[in-house]
Order: structure tokens, then C-alpha cells, then sequence
């Protein structure tokens, strides 16, 4: 996923924002376009659960965010921080993990 460093977390979370704001648009758009399949399904669950209308097709999905209500699109923006926080702490295990690793290897020498 792409990272968006123009809005804080903290901020979006919150949901003391405008969720119909370019700002947040944008967000949801740069940010849900590298989800996996699951991740991606968990948003239309999102916006089903919500009675919102998307157009599913085989190959892909078409959502139009700026009508759909706020409390959906509230949603979707706390999954996308979720989903953000996770593969941080995922890269975060994965550099120490290579670290130690490293340090092992070089004590072994």
C-alpha cells in the first residue's frame, strides 16, 4: 500500500475530519489501489454491510467515493490505517528479524 504522509493517523482515526474532503478521497484512492484480493474484499464488505452500491465485474471493482456516505467512507479509512499500521509492524519484524540474523551470522564466523 502506498504510504500517505500528508494525513496522520491519529487524526483519521479520530474521524475529525471532512470524509468527503479531497484530502480524504485521495487518501482512500492512493491507498486502496496496492490492497490485496482479501483486503479488497474486506472494503466491499465495508460498503455492502452499509447498503452503498458498487459495480463488481470478473476483473474489478468500481466505487464511487464521493457518494458514498460518511459513515462508510469512516470505515474504509480506519481499515486503510489498520491495514498501514500492520505492514509497518510486519517491516518493522522483518528488519529486526534480518538484523539478528546478520548478527548471528557474524558470530558464528
Amino acid at each position: 500500500m502506498a504510504d500517505s504522509p500528508d494525513i496522520d493517523d491519529n487524526i483519521l482515526l479520530s474521524g475529525t475530519y471532512d470524509p468527503k474532503s479531497k484530502e480524504i478521497i485521495k487518501f482512500i484512492e492512493k491507498n486502496i489501489a496496492g490492497l490485496s484480493v482479501d483486503a479488497l474484499t474486506q472494503v466491499c464488505r465495508i460498503i455492502k454491510k452499509n447498503d452503498e452500491k458498487f459495480t463488481a465485474k470478473k476483473e474489478f471493482v468500481l466505487i464511487n467515493l464521493g457518494g458514498l456516505k460518511d459513515e462508510t467512507i469512516r470505515e474504509i479509512v480506519s481499515f486503510l490505517v489498520f491495514i498501514r499500521k500492520n505492514e509497518n509492524l510486519l517491516a518493522q519484524d522483518e528488519l529486526l528479524k534480518k538484523q539478528m540474523k546478520s548478527q548471528l551470522d557474524s558470530n558464528n564466523k
